[in-house]
């Protein structure tokens, strides 16, 4: 029953005392009316909830009695049907309520831009898979997602509703109800937590992740690729910004959860599981689109590092004719490193909130193995000689370094490989074979690390002729290498 309506105590008759002294039946029925009268005075003045006795000569108090407890019986009779019989109707009144307010914030911060499924009476009637959808080819910058439905002011109104609605769910289901009360409590929160998820925020990074350039998806190489859109451009800012905000509002989600929803459902472990459940379920829905647009992303990064390998490199950067040649990084690197370190110290800027929920490094481990990969391949085209040598290192200690701030074991892992292997063109040639037995060269396939030996310019003295070293250490068999010799017996 609600709390302020409360059962008063019924006027018992027998309760007064009687002044029998005088014994007359004049004194007792001036007596008795005086009481009756002081009776109905008092129930006014306390507003017990019902009203005085009759007034008058004459009427004994028996007759008060029945009058208020009559009246009593009708109110709580009232009370019962406004309380308990309408309870349901309640719930349902305030849930169409929850959802005219959901339906408003979305004709707000998507407007113009939605596809109407149905009248808005019957979307707020049936629930949100009547709600219109997201036309993602009506946004056409990041602008419109930021200020729309990533604006804090979005997402943050979407917490109030369901904040103000807990409370007077709460406050008209009293203590008697509790369980009742905590069940209506989760069945808003369900609500709100599908909304953010299905017409808020992945419609959101969905329509962020369009906004990305998208190259042709049959462009086999990087010049193609440049012809044909996409290869040459980056993830802008406001991309990763789009992300952080998506992210600001799944914590406030978390928030809101810990500090309205879960409270006072200690003694209700069921319920509070599913809300629990619930929340995480959101939680994964859109972190599952962060994690994809953000793969995107550094599929443009990727590509992006592609073409400055295919069209910024030559096969001589490492063999220069010049003995004066500058001994640095050379343009390749410098630019793919330059880009390199923008994107991840942007990223880094601005997805903090989200790498506590979502390990973010496998994004840039996947990255920083495809540079890897790149840059071996490059070095494949080409000879090295003395002063490449140095400017080899210098290339390998560049990406080394960008790629170590990555955090990644698999990409240092691999830059370090790559350092050990610059050392092949620095020592004389008598000292390689021990070379090749030490650290991670020796983990490498022994006809993988010969391949990157033949790429000294020394290996050759003319064409199709090998040096006398590389004959002494590397004599030819049926596969063109002699590994038994080369390698002590190791095949």
């Amino acid at each position: 029953m609600c709390k302020q309506l409360r059962r008063g105590d019924a006027v018992d008759p027998d309760d007064d005392d009687k002044d029998n002294d005088n014994g007359s039946d004049s004194d007792e029925d001036s007596q008795g009316s005086d009481a009756v009268a002081r009776r109905a005075r008092g129930e006014e003045d306390g507003g017990g909830g019902g009203s005085a006795g009759p007034e008058g000569e004459g009427e004994g108090e028996g007759e008060t009695s029945r009058q208020m407890a009559a009246l009593r019986a009708y109110l709580d009779e009232q009370a019962k049907h406004m309380f308990f019989d309408h309870r349901v109707s309640y719930a349902v009144k305030e849930r169409r309520h929850l959802l005219e307010s959901l339906l408003g914030t979305s004709e707000t911060v998507w407007e113009g831009m939605l596809h109407y499924r149905a009248a808005a009476g019957q979307a707020v009637a049936v629930g949100l898979e009547l709600f219109p959808a997201v036309r993602d080819d009506k946004i056409g910058s990041y602008l419109q997602v930021l200020s729309g439905p990533l604006r804090p002011s979005a997402w943050g109104g979407v917490f109030s509703f369901s904040s103000e609605t807990i409370r007077r769910c709460r406050t008209i289901i009293v203590e008697e109800e509790e369980r009742e009360q905590k069940a209506s409590v989760c069945e808003f929160f369900q609500v709100v937590c599908r909304y953010l998820a299905d017409h808020l925020l992945t419609p959101a990074l969905r329509c962020a992740n369009n906004l990305l350039p998208k190259p042709a998806a049959n462009a086999a190489s990087a010049a193609l690729r440049e012809m044909t859109g996409g290869a040459g451009q980056l993830p802008p800012r406001e991309f990763y910004e789009a992300v952080k905000a998506a992210s600001k509002a799944a914590a406030g989600l978390e928030e809101h959860h810990r500090e309205v929803v879960a409270k006072g459902m200690e003694e209700t472990p069921t319920l509070r599981t599913i809300a629990s459940e619930t929340k995480k379920s959101l939680l994964h829905r859109v972190d599952a689109w962060t994690v994809r647009v953000l793969e995107d992303a550094m599929k443009l990064l990727i590509l992006y590092a592609e073409k400055q390998m295919s069209l910024r490199s030559s096969k001589s950067d490492y063999c220069p004719k010049e003995e004066s040649a500058a001994i640095e990084a050379t343009r390749t690197v410098k630019a793919v490193s330059s880009v390199l370190e923008e994107q991840h110290s942007v990223f880094v800027e601005c997805l903090k909130e989200v790498d506590q929920r979502v390990d973010l490094r496998m994004l840039w481990e996947s990255v920083g193995l495809r540079v890897h990969e790149l840059f071996v391949e490059h070095l494949k085209k080409t000879k090295v000689n003395v002063i490449g040598a140095f400017i080899l290192a210098n290339d390998v200690n560049r990406l080394q370094e960008v790629l170590g701030r990555f955090g990644c074991e698999g990409v240092t892992s691999a830059a370090e490989q790559l350092r050990e292997i610059a050392n092949l063109y620095v020592v004389p040639p008598e000292n390689l074979l021990s070379l090749m037995e030490q650290g991670r060269l020796a983990e490498m396939g022994k006809e993988e690390l010969v391949g990157f030996v033949r790429m000294r310019a020394d290996y050759h003295t003319g064409v199709g002729s090998r040096s006398q070293w590389a004959k002494e250490l590397f004599p030819q068999d049926d596969h063109g290498v002699n590994f038994a010799q080369a390698f002590g017996g190791g095949g």
